[in-house]
């Protein structure tokens, strides 16, 4: 393979926070051009994103989903596995009714955090 191409890779982003900016997902790609995983921290300990140019099945077995330990987890688990992490911004989502009431309260204002 020629080492001077683009690399290859696949984001996939939560569904649980509806105000994620084209301009957060652009960063977490952007990460993978010199890592093999990017990881868009959440506030509440998961993650919003999840890039990769190599395969990670086998490592987001160990991770333990829907938990404030999800985030730990997977960074041990790629970096256990051999592979570069890096992380893009760390964002919120809605699990709870009160995150719900945050976003509300957000959007309303027009703003995002």
């Amino acid at each position: 393979p020629d080492p001077n191409a683009p690399r290859r890779g696949v984001i996939a982003v939560g569904a649980d926070h509806p105000a994620i900016a084209p301009a957060d997902v652009l960063c977490a790609a952007s990460l993978l051009d010199d890592a093999d995983v990017s990881i868009g921290p959440a506030e509440d300990g998961g993650f919003w994103a999840l890039g990769a140019t190599v395969d990670i099945r086998e490592a987001l077995r160990a991770v333990p989903l829907g938990t404030g330990d999800a985030l730990a987890a997977l960074e041990r688990a790629v970096r256990s596995s051999g592979f570069s992490v890096r992380r893009g911004p760390t964002l919120w989502d809605i699990d709870t009714a009160k995150d719900l009431r945050r976003w509300r309260k957000e959007m309303h204002r027009g703003q995002r955090e």
